[in-house]
């Protein structure tokens, strides 16, 4: 009997019987009942950690998102409130412009 062992598998190479359903290239392989509940436990494993993984990601890049809208809405109020001001500003001197200070970067949220 001549039996090689590479890792989960069994490879049989014994000369007993007449089976013609393998080649010399092809051994057949032979699984044990542990190994195959091995297998299918981190193949599921795997996939349920993949899942997590991508809900992760999923939900990481909404909050993110988020995060970025809620920062451009407030950079626009900031612009229209300073433009509030201007005007009750320019109405209380009666019509004079009035000048405030804009600086680098207040509009770009608009």
């Amino acid at each position: 009997m001549d039996k090689s062992e590479y890792g989960l598998l069994l490879i049989d190479q014994s000369q007993e019987g007449n089976c013609d359903c393998e080649s010399a290239m092809m051994p057949s392989i032979s699984w044990t009942v542990l190994e195959i509940l091995a297998t299918l436990a981190l193949g599921i494993a795997g996939i349920v950690g993949m899942y997590k993984g991508m809900q992760s990601c999923t939900a990481s890049w909404a909050a993110r998102k988020q995060k970025v809208e809620a920062e451009r809405l407030r950079k626009t109020e900031a612009v229209r409130e300073r433009i509030r001001e201007e005007e009750r500003a320019r109405f209380q001197t009666g019509g004079e412009r009035v000048h405030l200070e804009y600086r680098k970067g207040d509009d770009a949220g608009c």
